[in-house]
């Protein structure tokens, strides 16, 4: 592997905004880069491998190279060791079908092959970019020979935009040197492949060990250059077709090995002289069964490569131009201040676009279609995720996305029926034809939020566009049919109202709970917006109403008095004691998990751990509680929301790519500035560098669509309720502006956040209302812009004092020697004879020497004079003395010297703060000492902590009033000294996920995630 691998790109390779550039080839990358490099139209997916590898005989699945079609699947019977009534019992998986891409290259009866030129140094250039302005691949590389012949290779690549069926390739060889070469170039579709096999990880392909394609026709017609392929699935019976017509300026031949089972191809040889150039133009087309008649697939793809050949490589790359200068002029965010985050935000928009299927029979799988990962399944991702970027850009294709729900529908209702339900509708997990797909029911089929995740959806959709046709064409039955299932999903508990037991919320770290506050937030509102579907249509026609009613089986008054009534009374869970909503019944009452004794390498925790380990935890896969209070904020105070946010961050581990940009958004909301912009440069570029490492198995698209919803709902505040459209936009300190465009209710209206106002333009529609903050703004035609200003996202009453110091307790919080005060005690106990172990020091924890003593003494046959006893505690303290002279700056606790640093950046006052005399030693010693503007030691006390003394002091030297001060500690008696001397607080390491009992104002397990920048909202 490279050693470069762990090297963000933006910080290794070419930043340009509108390109993703690969200046130097390394094979330990090829995986990232295939899916990077991918190209797609929401029908036709081709990864981005090379087209100039050696042909193969049989199935040999790399992971790397990858043509799919977006829906087109095999089945296979899921096995399970003990099975049980309701499991699904039948896998869908996309499948990797023939790739149309091979062309295989020789000059001078020596094959170019990339891998070995590389490791032989006979590449003397190498660049590849993906254009994603025009929607084009292209490379250039030069390569020379074992003989010394020089070559240039240039290839360019397109899936069109415009043409559904189409893709295309011109593969172009110049010889450099000054003698010419035979060049031959065979260009083949490869039937020979098969899907990945992903082992045990949950996240990769299931794969298959025996063929799932059979080829039942291929055909090479010389005479139109014309190659034709057709498969068929194994088990589900789908079929397709494959052709490639080509154009050349080198003769045809024939080459009898070139010609295999499962594989066509064509032979081209020519003498090129010096300068002069071979060139080969490819034009690919597939069709498949599920929308045209088996027996008419292969004229079908034959006609539109004949077409698409007689249109020519220039005239498609010109449609792909002006099709994606439509897009970007509706989808495009602009960033002031950072080109690699422009860049991310773009490839981010290119490839959302790539993966959507806008057929109305296809969705847009959780990889796009850049990848096997998750099987090429459709996810509540959609919805949630995806579904808003196109609604608010594209809102053709969002439509479409819903029109593929509704078409699953009675698939659906046959599913709630399967798990036991008389009455609704109930979505697949995980599916692609709509069938349940979900192996492990716990943290699949059980997520019954679901349900209503599209049918906010569904809302959020007629919001934005009013479209009362596909209301009653379609809406309605899924609002309704939806709704429904959750009212025989719960029930009316007496003493709490409307309960849902024994689900799964998006947290699937946490499963079987009752009344996970998100599904039953969900079923609320999903439940509401029937009802307003059926008052808005009573009023428009009510006997098309009834009419419309009476097939599905429901009577208007009993069906709409029921979902209501179990809307009002739903019951959502509360701690009074904590003073937030709960994630559910159980969650506080769970052992946190030990994320300050945890393995950093054992994450993602479901590849480590046996479920039951994780579930019996506190610790959260990623947001639930969050996003509840993302869907609905004036549902919840702002202090609940901070209190909130404070509390589940701390249990997060954020091993799904969909936590980070809720987190982002909510941070943003409450003022947390930093953190919002933290969690947000997680988004922004986490395919590009790699950081979750499994980028080669297909790109996160839910994570590129929460890039675009951090930056609108976060950073503008851009919210939709009832209807009326909100912005509460902010500027990152980062940034010097941002802009982006949003459709709604058929206007196009662009915003423009600078540094103090936000400048609102009507570029095209009849008008549009909306607000600003608490400020109602029209814009139309002839007054098509105002300026206003930005204001304070932060509600005045909970607006603090501003933090003008920092006060540190200084073991446990800077640095770490329980170890070394472990083995002091441990030491004297052995020369008393007294029984001791790391279990007893855990009761040690920000106690006073003595007061550990005195717990240590316990155990003791002997009664100690109170000299005895002095002088044991002193006997400790120079043991651990002389433990602590060997520390140096690796005993400092993660990132301790960056908080310190960008404090000091800030301009505040930093005061070390410890009832400790060896306080000085262990600042001395771990080399942080002249960070400090004031130390505040043993030496200076009177007084222990509980008492305030110590920090009352410290803020007395620096000058500064104690509700200006933030007290960093970790024991339960700093925190209540903090809080006594009139001081703000944040509970560290082990105390911190009893901050809210401990009435701390927050917490957190170390300084990594701790920002300098929002003090101010602690």
């Amino acid at each position: 592997m490279s050693k470069e691998n762990n090297i963000p790109m933006s910080q290794r390779k070419a930043v340009h905004p509108w390109k993703i550039i690969q200046d130097e080839y390394d094979p330990a990358e090829t995986g990232q880069y295939a899916s990077i490099f991918s190209l797609g139209n929401g029908y036709i997916g081709i990864r981005g491998s090379h087209e100039d590898k050696p042909l193969v005989v049989k199935p040999q699945p790399d992971g790397i190279s990858g043509t799919f079609l977006n829906g087109f699947y095999e089945t296979s019977s899921i096995e399970y060791g003990e099975s049980a009534y309701g499991f699904a019992d039948t896998a869908e998986t996309m499948q990797n079908v023939a790739n149309p891409l091979p062309i295989r290259l020789t000059v001078d009866g020596e094959v170019f092959d990339i891998d070995e030129a590389a490791a032989q140094g006979q590449l003397s250039s190498y660049e590849r970019d993906l254009a994603m302005s025009y929607g084009q691949l292209e490379r250039r590389l030069i390569w020379t020979t074992t003989s010394g012949v020089r070559v240039r290779i240039d290839s360019r690549r397109l899936v069109s935009f415009t043409q559904t069926h189409v893709a295309c390739l011109v593969y172009r060889v110049t010889v450099l040197g000054s003698d010419g070469a035979v060049v031959e170039l065979a260009t083949a579709i490869e039937g020979n492949t098969a899907n990945k096999h992903g082992g045990d990880d949950p996240r990769l392909p299931r794969g298959s060990h025996e063929p799932t394609l059979q080829t039942w026709y291929q055909n090479e017609d010389e005479a139109e250059q014309v190659l034709s392929l057709n498969q068929r699935t194994v088990a589900s019976g789908l079929a397709l077709a494959v052709a490639a017509a080509h154009r050349s300026n080198a003769e045809l031949t024939k080459v009898e090995e070139e010609t295999a089972a499962n594989r066509v191809a064509l032979h081209y040889r020519k003498h090129v002289g010096a300068m002069e150039t071979i060139e080969l133009e490819k034009y690919i087309s597939f069709y498949d069964s599920r929308t045209t008649p088996e027996d008419e697939l292969a004229s079908s793809a034959r006609d539109t490569v004949m077409a698409a050949r007689e249109q020519g490589y220039d005239d498609l790359r010109r449609e792909q131009q002006e099709y994606l200068d439509n897009f970007w002029n509706h989808a495009q965010i602009s960033l002031r201040g950072d080109l690699t985050l422009q860049q991310g935000l773009n490839f981010s928009s290119f490839h959302l676009l790539q993966g959507a299927g806008r057929d109305g029979r296809t969705s847009i799988p959780a990889k796009g279609l850049s990848g096997e990962g998750y099987e090429g399944h459709y996810f509540w991702d959609t919805e949630m995720y995806m579904f808003p970027f196109f609604l608010y850009s594209m809102p053709d294709i969002a439509k479409k996305l819903l029109e593929y729900r509704y078409s699953i529908l009675d698939q659906a209702r046959d599913h709630a029926i399967l798990m036991g339900h008389s009455r609704g509708a109930l979505y697949p997990w995980r599916t692609i034809s709509g069938r349940e797909c979900s192996a492990y029911f716990l943290a699949g089929t059980a997520q019954f939020h679901i349900n209503g995740d599209i049918a906010l959806a569904v809302k959020k959709y007629l919001d934005a566009t009013a479209d009362l046709d596909f209301l009653w064409d379609k809406g309605l039955e899924m609002l309704l049919e939806t709704a429904v299932f959750y009212l025989d999903l719960g029930y009316q508990d007496p003493d709490r109202g409307f309960t849902i037991n024994a689900v799964t919320g998006p947290d699937e770290y946490t499963v079987a709970v009752n009344n996970n506050y998100y599904t039953n937030l969900i079923a609320k509102l999903n439940m509401e917006f029937a009802v307003q579907a059926l008052d808005v249509l009573t009023d428009l026609d009510k006997g098309r109403l009834q009419a419309k009613l009476d097939a599905l089986g429901y009577d208007l008054a009993e069906i709409s008095g029921t979902l209501a009534k179990a809307a009002s009374t739903m019951y959502f869970p509360y701690s009074a004691e904590l003073g937030i909503p709960l994630q559910d019944d159980s969650y506080a009452s769970l052992e946190p998990w030990n994320f300050l004794g945890a393995d950093p390498q054992k994450y993602p925790l479901l590849l480590h751990y046996h479920p039951l380990v994780i579930y019996r935890h506190r610790v959260s896969k990623q947001a639930d509680m969050l996003l509840a209070e993302y869907l609905r904020p004036d549902l919840f105070t702002y202090e609940e929301r901070k209190k909130s946010f404070d509390y589940y961050e701390l249990f997060t581990t954020h091993d799904s790519s969909l936590s980070a940009s809720a987190h982002s958004i909510m941070a943003n909301w409450l003022g947390k500035s930093g953190k919002a912009f933290d969690y947000f440069m997680e988004t922004a570029r986490l395919d590009l560098d790699n950081t979750h490492g499994n980028t080669a198995d297909g790109l996160h698209l839910a994570n590129m669509a929460g890039n675009w919803l951090a930056l609108t709902a976060g950073y503008a505040g851009m919210v939709v309720q009832e209807g009326e459209l909100y912005f509460h936009p902010q500027l990152p300190q980062a940034w010097s502006g941002y802009d982006f465009r949003i459709t709604y209710r058929g206007n196009l209206l662009s915003l423009k956040i600078r540094e103090a106002e936000a400048v609102y333009t009507l570029l095209d529609g009849p008008g549009i209302t909306f607000h600003h903050h608490n400020h109602v703004v029209s814009l139309a035609p002839d007054r098509a812009t105002q300026v206003l200003p930005l204001e304070n996202v932060i509600p005045e009453d909970a607006r603090r004092e501003p933090i003008k110091a920092v006060l540190f307790d200084v073991d446990g919080v800077l640095l770490h020697s329980d170890e070394e005060h472990f083995q002091a005690w441990k030491k004297l106990a052995d020369e008393e004879g007294i029984y001791f172990d790391r279990q007893i020091n855990q009761r040690l924890r920000g106690v006073s020497r003595m007061a550990s003593l005195e717990i240590i003494l316990e155990r003791s046959a002997k009664a100690y004079s109170t000299t005895e006893k002095e002088e044991l505690a002193e006997r400790k303290n120079n043991y651990y003395k002389e433990a602590i002279e060997k520390l140096d700056a690796t005993a400092l606790l993660p990132g301790v010297v960056n908080f310190l640093d960008a404090l000091k950046a800030r301009g505040i006052k930093l005061a070390s703060a410890s009832s400790s005399k060896n306080a000085p030693t262990l600042l001395k010693r771990t080399g942080i000492t002249d960070y400090f503007d004031c130390h505040v030691d043993g030496t200076d006390l009177t007084h222990s902590k509980p008492h305030p003394q110590v920090f009352s002091l410290a803020a007395e030297r620096l000058g500064i009033p104690p509700e200006n001060c933030l007290v960093l500690e970790d024991a339960e008696a700093g925190i209540e000294a903090g809080k006594a001397a009139g001081m703000r607080t944040m509970a560290m390491g082990h105390i911190a996920a009893r901050f809210i009992e401990l009435g701390a104002d927050t917490g957190a397990w170390d300084l990594t995630t701790v920002s300098a920048d929002d003090l101010d909202v602690i």
